[in-house]
């Protein structure tokens, strides 16, 4: 059997697929990758596979319906034949073209060793590390990859995403950080972490005096130390925040990454949807002012307010809020959150699951609408009237909430999460109420709240990267907290290959 096969992906325009089926690779019948998502069609690939190299065999067989974004395209070439020409697929397909490459590569050591050594055992899925960054694959036209010999293995290319440890000599090796409040929050980015560097034994330590906890890793080529906040709100984000620059002093950007409630408009007058990704350009305290009897004024002297972001953050901003800029980070970040869905199917679309992405009426509370069912629910006509401790706890659809009252939207197509740029609204309660959040989106131009970044923001160099997963009312649940929080910590990795070191 020749060891000419050639799988390889290349980039392609975005378009979105209804994935009803799950992939897994054999060679010589041991599992050597998945399973994974994929579609129908993914039977030419397996055809194409089966005709070109027989010892390969993907197996494809049914499973649940989800909508996942396309953005490469797979093709399949041994000798001078093209059995497959660039099958819509997208970047999870990567991890099969490189697990084919290191089985052949292996076939080849064993032909110019002239020696029964066996394909290196692989780890079954369950057990495998996380997946390898991007690789270039050679096209039809291009020359395949050397074959090894004992001697003289193949130099892998160069590349800024390579999986070799990249782990920093010190603690002054690190100018990334990332902060999160919530579990949600950082079960997301650990997930997105390419390689963990604290592991056998090894440990940076920390300054005296600091009492945060860190995971330190790579994502990409970048290294990062992840921190992790013992509870929300601004007075934990500041003693993080402080704490962390102790230990890390030579950090240029933290990503405060997490969920808010977004305004169900932006300040381009677009419309935001749950997953969007809201990001801040400057920081208020809404809660910070006095509270008289006919009102609340807020503190907004040039003194009671936070500062400006430091002239590298906002020229960096500047860079994102770009057109193109912006259309790249939202095409990747699709493609990073799609990869996550078929790794963890926790992190799925909420819609697919049947909860719609439904923005009431500002003046329609959430409680019992059935004024039979509760006393308490059926006294609350005005704005300011209570309303039952089990309704606070419950679903629109357990209350039943009325559709007639929904806001009448322009349909937006699922194409992935969208990025929103501006000012974020940062206090110590949590916003419930459509009227209020309505007042302060009115009167501040915030696109978004949030309960860590007033305590972050003149602490240390901070980028708020947060996923919508409500609208800031009293019908917020937590049916689209994972989803939110995938899709902030993958337009954070987007974000991060944006960064540019100054080292």
């Amino acid at each position: 059997m020749s060891n000419d096969l050639r799988v390889w992906i290349e980039p392609k325009s975005h378009s979105i697929e209804g994935h009803t089926a799950k992939c897994s690779l054999y060679f010589n019948d041991r599992i050597i990758w998945g399973p994974r998502h994929c579609h129908n069609n993914t039977v030419r690939l397996r055809d194409a596979l089966n005709a070109a190299d027989p010892r390969f065999r993907l197996d494809v067989s049914p499973k649940g319906k989800t909508i996942e974004g396309h953005t490469y395209a797979i093709s399949v070439k041994a000798g001078d034949r093209l059995y497959l020409d660039r099958l819509s697929t997208h970047g999870h397909m990567l991890e099969l073209c490189n697990a084919i490459e290191e089985c052949l590569a292996a076939e080849r050591r064993k032909v110019s060793q002239n020696t029964p050594n066996p394909v290196p055992e692989l780890p079954p899925p369950s057990q495998a590390p996380r997946p390898s960054p991007p690789r270039h694959q050679p096209g039809p036209s291009e020359t395949p990859p050397p074959v090894s010999s004992p001697h003289h293995p193949p130099t892998p290319p160069e590349s800024p995403n390579s999986k070799a440890s990249t782990r920093p000599s010190s603690r002054h090796g690190f100018e990334i950080a990332i902060i999160c409040a919530l579990r949600v929050e950082h079960d997301a980015v650990e997930a997105f972490l390419d390689e963990e560097f604290e592991i056998d034994g090894f440990s940076y330590g920390k300054a005296p005096g600091d009492y945060n906890a860190y995971t330190t890793g790579r994502i990409g080529s970048k290294p990062v130390v992840l921190a992790y906040m013992p509870n929300m709100g601004k007075a934990a984000a500041a003693v993080v925040s402080s704490q962390l620059h102790m230990s890390f002093t030579r950090l240029k950007v933290v990503f405060l990454v997490g969920i808010c409630g977004a305004a169900p408009m932006d300040s381009r007058d677009r419309q935001t949807f749950l997953g969007d990704i809201m990001i801040s350009t400057a920081v208020i305290q809404f809660d910070f002012g006095r509270q008289y009897a006919d009102g609340f004024i807020r503190k907004n002297t040039l003194e009671d307010n936070l500062g400006r972001a430091n002239p590298e953050i906002r020229s960096f901003l500047q860079k994102l809020e770009g057109k193109s800029t912006t259309k790249r980070l939202e095409l990747k970040t699709l493609q990073y959150v799609t990869d996550l869905w078929t790794r963890d199917d926790e992190y799925v679309y909420p819609a697919d699951d049947g909860n719609d992405d439904n923005l009431y009426s500002a003046e329609y509370r959430h409680k019992h609408q059935d004024s039979s069912f509760c006393s308490i629910c059926a006294k609350c006509r005005l704005p300011n009237d209570p309303v039952c401790d089990i309704a606070k706890e419950s679903s629109c659809a357990v209350l039943g909430c009325s559709a007639e009252h929904l806001v009448k939207r322009k349909a937006r197509k699922f194409t992935g999460p969208c990025f929103h740029f501006g000012r974020f609204a940062s206090g110590d309660s949590v916003m419930k109420c459509g009227i209020y959040r309505d007042k302060i989106v009115a009167k501040e131009k915030v696109i978004a709240f949030e309960m860590e970044g007033a305590g972050s923001w003149d602490s240390i160099p901070t980028v708020i990267m947060k996923g919508a997963c409500d609208y800031a009312d009293s019908h917020k649940n937590k049916a689209w907290q994972r989803y939110a929080a995938a899709t902030a910590a993958a337009g954070m990795k987007a974000v991060m290959e944006e960064w540019r070191s100054s080292s």
